[in-house]
């Protein structure tokens, strides 16, 4: 117990430093699914429905446990999220402590070390089983001793019942049925010295065979000693012996049985009814989250009206401040020219010159000349030509 609270400190510690990252909402919900686990697993484990002989039966835990783990693995992933870089190493350890805490259940069922393992083919006699390939309504009164004084019976069929037999609603504690009531009054005047003659119960069930099993310990040898006295006293019953399963009694009246006992169906009461209703309720909700409804509301939107693409134009106004960036792709296009009929190549931005700067090769000695020039042809400071010849002096 200890190793296993040293090994899953990790993960709790790690789930609750969740809260205080960055997304601690996410964590909480995570969280909120680990305590409705923990307290489902609590109320399973001490809800009682059903009984073994003298031993009652709670329900499995395990559902409730499977949320505790769902939900700390959620809250630790959470976690590790919004750590970045930072989460490798606290991974690795919560990955390392999933593996070794997985690693006893993997190594029980190699190793053959689980709580649940195969037994023999039958529960019961071989006897009762080659007659049970040819008659599978066979049956057979099982009689087991407890160790508080109580006798359980029940009546198998075949070759005895296995565990998809088994209904966890058909052996829930309640009120006895019809055949649960004659079965245990059945038991009460086989295993005792009644006087009783048995004969129509066992034809009313149709019982060919009573199986005396084996007592477990001294506490149980008492009942089982009394009732095989009954059985042997009793002349409705005619002895096989000694048997893998126990003492074994065959009925003297089997052969002529025609009346059998059919099994419990799942409509004879409400309760049965209820449980098919809400079973068949979480299949139609599951069927119906399982159909996939994202395309259909894709396609269902309707589309977009078309436009046109808006392209910038490539050069930037003359007023602009800031000159191009030299990483700048766009460029101009190539185009023709339409006086000389030649194609202009494309040229990008970074081949264009830009405003106040020189040529490769360009010395600046041809600026005086374009000025020189600029002033013959009457181009003022603003870069204005005066081209009005008609002008004289004084004029306006």
């Amino acid at each position: 117990l200890i190793a296993v609270a040293v090994l899953v400190a990790p993960l709790v510690l790690g789930a609750i430093a969740a809260l205080f990252l960055r997304g601690s909402h996410r964590a909480a919900l995570a969280l909120g699914v680990t305590v409705l686990g923990f307290a489902t697993a609590v109320v399973a484990a001490r809800t009682v429905v059903q009984s073994t002989g003298p031993d009652v039966v709670a329900v499995w835990p395990g559902s409730g446990l499977s949320l505790v783990w769902l939900g700390l693995a959620g809250a630790l992933v959470l976690g590790f999220a919004t750590l970045g870089r930072r989460s490798v190493v606290p991974g690795l350890v919560a990955a390392v402590t999933l593996v070794v805490l997985a690693l006893p259940l993997v190594s029980a069922a190699v190793a053959g070390s689980t709580a649940v393992r195969a037994t023999t083919d039958s529960s019961l006699p071989g006897l009762v089983v080659a007659e049970a390939a040819t008659d599978p309504a066979v049956g057979t009164l099982v009689l087991r001793a407890a160790d508080d004084g109580s006798l359980s019976a029940d009546v198998e069929r075949g070759a005895g019942r296995t565990l998809e037999q088994v209904s966890t609603v058909d052996s829930t504690i309640g009120p006895l049925s019809d055949t649960e009531t004659r079965v245990a009054e059945l038991a009460g005047n086989v295993s005792s010295r009644s006087g009783l003659d048995a004969t129509d119960d066992l034809r009313a069930l149709g019982v060919s065979y009573v199986l005396l099993a084996t007592p477990a310990g001294d506490a149980e040898a008492a009942v089982h000693d009394r009732a095989r006295a009954a059985l042997d006293d009793d002349p409705v019953f005619t002895a096989v012996g000694q048997t893998e399963a126990g003492l074994l009694w065959r009925f003297v009246g089997s052969d002529d049985l025609v009346a059998q006992v059919a099994g419990p169906g799942n409509l004879d009461d409400p309760g049965r009814a209820g449980v098919l209703a809400a079973q068949a309720l979480v299949f139609a909700l599951t069927l119906l989250l399982a159909i996939p409804t994202g395309g259909l509301a894709a396609r269902s939107r309707p589309l977009p009206a078309y436009r046109e693409p808006v392209v910038a134009p490539d050069a930037r106004p003359a007023d602009a401040d800031e000159p191009r960036p030299e990483h700048d792709d766009r460029g101009t296009p190539a185009y023709l020219d339409e006086p000389t009929g030649q194609v202009v190549e494309a040229a990008s931005f970074g081949d264009i010159p830009q405003a106040g700067e020189r040529r490769a090769g360009d010395d600046g000695e041809g600026d005086d000349v374009a000025s020189a020039s600029a002033a013959d042809r009457g181009v003022d400071s603003d870069g204005r030509t005066d081209d009005d010849s008609r002008r004289t002096d004084g004029q306006a």
